[in-house]
């Protein structure tokens, strides 16, 4: 009895210890939302001096300044977090490039901004939302109303001429996040402006290895990507815990040509192709 007893003490304490090499001390944690929350008090202060420049020259405004701002401060917050992003493959396109990724998260985002140039497309509905509305209007987003079908053809023009000004544009084709499982169909409106300009396409595929040094998989998936499963504050605070979180992003070109001289396939599949490809689904 004594001997299964201490046996039993022995498997705990041996659970514990993994347990506790997976997470930071609880100091760290709370140090770590401290720098979140004070580089987002920065980002405010830093950006809305240039908001009266954003409304009258939105795109020199994006490119020259929004641009390389959000590139440094959203490499920064994700390392305060503890994520450690690794860029791979091919990111060296010309201005007015259409980028687009697949969809894990509100922290595609961060890692996007972080390796390739660009303003995002995002909805009213984000627009909205207390707080990240408002860091979204200052990063120069363009926000489109996906719920009515009837302005289609004028938010692909307010599209267009972003692109024809030299600015790249990014968005998740999807249109939602996913649990990594799988990748959704790829939506076809916002591919227009590219092939009207006859322009390549940056594809990025988004990939989480690692959480604490242990591969993602689908009994750990939900502590890093989000999928609506749970408030994003929540969230975050939970992913905080872990050491550390591997990302890569993977680029990939479709070329202009390539994609036009395939009559076969739209241009939305053939860019779902080529993030399939590069993307490892969990399962």
């Amino acid at each position: 009895m004594k001997t299964q007893q201490m046996n039993n003490i022995d498997l705990n304490l041996n659970l514990s210890q993994t347990q506790g090499q997976d997470l930071v001390h609880p100091l760290v944690r709370v140090m770590r939302a401290l720098g979140v929350a004070a580089l987002i008090s920065i980002y405010f202060v830093i950006m809305l001096p240039f908001y009266p420049l954003l409304t009258a020259k939105p795109v020199w405004t994006k490119k020259y300044i929004l641009g390389p701002i959000l590139s440094r401060f959203c490499y920064l917050l994700l390392k305060v977090i503890g994520y450690k992003v690794t860029k791979s493959g091919e990111f060296d396109v010309k201005d007015g490039t259409v980028v687009v990724a697949n969809h894990l998260g509100y922290i595609d985002m961060m890692v996007l901004w972080a390796v390739a140039k660009g303003c995002f497309i995002s909805t009213v509905e984000v627009q909205n939302t207390p707080l990240f509305g408002q860091i979204a209007t200052l990063a120069g987003c363009i926000f489109i109303e996906r719920r009515n079908r009837d302005n289609l053809k004028q938010e692909v023009a307010k599209v267009k001429s972003q692109l024809d000004q030299g600015l790249n544009v990014i968005f998740f084709p999807e249109g939602k996040c996913t649990d990594g499982s799988e990748l959704l169909r790829f939506r076809r409106p916002f591919f227009t402006p590219a092939t009207e300009r006859k322009a390549d396409i940056l594809t990025v595929t988004m990939n989480f290895h690692t959480v604490s040094d242990k591969p993602v998989n689908k009994d750990n998936r939900h502590q890093v990507l989000w999928y609506r499963q749970k408030k994003v504050l929540f969230h975050l605070w939970d992913m905080m815990q872990f050491k550390s979180i591997e990302v890569d992003a993977c680029g990939a070109i479709l070329k202009a040509e390539d994609y036009l001289a395939n009559t076969e396939d739209h241009v939305a599949e053939q860019a779902h192709r080529l993030v399939t490809e590069r993307f490892s689904f969990i399962h």
